[in-house]
């Protein structure tokens, strides 16, 4: 029966395997049975439905899979996965394999045409990042060209990791929030523009992760990460923040050891002066459910002094969790795939981290 049957026939409702649960593959199983869906669990680590791909009964009559393993595990799990099915519809998590895998996931699905791959992207899915993308759309279309797109994505997780949070050996600091970061360039971005920023090689990068971008023809793009906390745009990101505790950590540019803070912020900049500011969390420790709540901020220099402004309730990783899943057990993924020039971007990122790592312990031992 193809997927596309059994979704109808069922009315929507979806079964669906989830390969690992740790600490994102666990939610992604809440979220699933949250909505009335099936979630049938495999792991060789924790109590699950099954140890092992191997063993899970019936792996036709699944809907989908979901791949929440270390990122070093990927290709062997898909590999499994389709030896058992080779028509399966299946969504790994970010970053999709490891650097040295990606050209054998490539012939993988190559291989298997009848199978749909794909990489959970689920800032692609955000209705705030999709909101934001429509108010630069309309103030670039006025005209009034970008001039400048900052991108900040920043927590201590510190407390994380030596709690045992999964650790990225593959792409380092890169394999963490870079993918997201790229999907909101992705969306801001004039298409031709984002196809030439992310099959360039990255700009200017220090180690701790920034990034400068200055390219013929592109805005000024400006973009951080840290998971150690280290905060670089402060000020760029406060208009829109409502939080004082928040407030206080971007005046002192530094998120500390076990704080739930995420300082995750676009902002577009136009020629006339214009500005578009996305903040996700802004009411951070102000609200129960501040972490579905993301605010807009524009301001017209022509314009009154106040920002205009657009709230948007949004579970993300849900939502967007849930409409890949529909998408694929639909057969259509759209152009989303397995994303090759975003992997070989990080890919290029995370070797410059490791030189400017390099570079500054030969300069300190000098």
């Amino acid at each position: 029966m193809s997927r596309e049957r059994s979704d109808k026939r069922r009315g929507g409702f979806m079964r669906i395997a989830v390969a690992g649960i740790g600490a994102i593959g666990s939610r992604h199983v809440e979220n699933i049975r949250e909505v009335g869906h099936q979630a049938v669990t495999v792991d060789c680590a924790r109590p699950a439905d099954y140890a092992h791909v191997g063993q899970v009964a019936s792996p036709g009559d699944l809907d989908a899979w979901v791949v929440a393993t270390p990122t070093e595990t990927h290709l062997s799990v898909v590999e499994q996965i389709l030896r058992r099915d080779g028509g399966a519809r299946v969504l790994v998590e970010k970053p999709v394999c490891s650097p040295r895998d990606l050209a054998s996931l490539t012939r993988v699905v190559a291989n298997h045409p009848h199978a749909r791959i794909t990489v959970n992207d689920i800032y692609a899915h955000s209705a705030a990042v999709r909101k934001f993308a429509e108010v630069v759309r309309e103030i670039r279309e006025k005209p009034d060209p970008i001039r400048k797109v900052s991108v900040e994505f920043t927590k201590n997780r510190c407390r994380d990791v030596s709690l045992g949070r999964f650790v990225d050996t593959q792409y380092g600091e890169a394999g963490y929030e870079w993918f997201h970061i790229l999907s909101v360039l992705r969306a801001v971005l004039p298409s031709a523009d984002y196809d030439v920023l992310v099959r360039s090689a990255p700009g200017f990068v220090t180690p701790d992760v920034s990034v400068d971008v200055m390219l013929p023809g592109l805005p000024d793009i400006e973009l951080h990460a840290s998971t150690v906390g280290r905060i670089r745009f402060g000020k760029l990101g406060e208009p829109a923040l409502r939080s004082p505790l928040a407030l206080e950590h971007t005046a002192e540019g530094f998120i500390p050891f076990g704080s739930e803070f995420r300082y995750r912020f676009a902002r577009v900049e136009f020629a006339s002066g214009r500005e578009a500011l996305l903040a996700f969390e802004p009411y951070f420790g102000e609200a129960k459910d501040y972490r579905n709540t993301h605010l807009i901020n524009v301001r017209d220099p022509l314009g009154p002094p106040e920002w205009r402004s657009y709230t948007i309730t949004s579970n993300q990783l849900r939502e967007g969790l849930l409409v890949q899943l529909h998408n694929l057990v639909r057969g259509y993924d759209g152009p989303q795939g397995i994303r090759l020039p975003e992997h070989r971007y990080l890919t290029a990122l995370a070797e410059r981290v490791r030189d400017s790592h390099q570079h500054t312990r030969r300069a300190i031992h000098a």
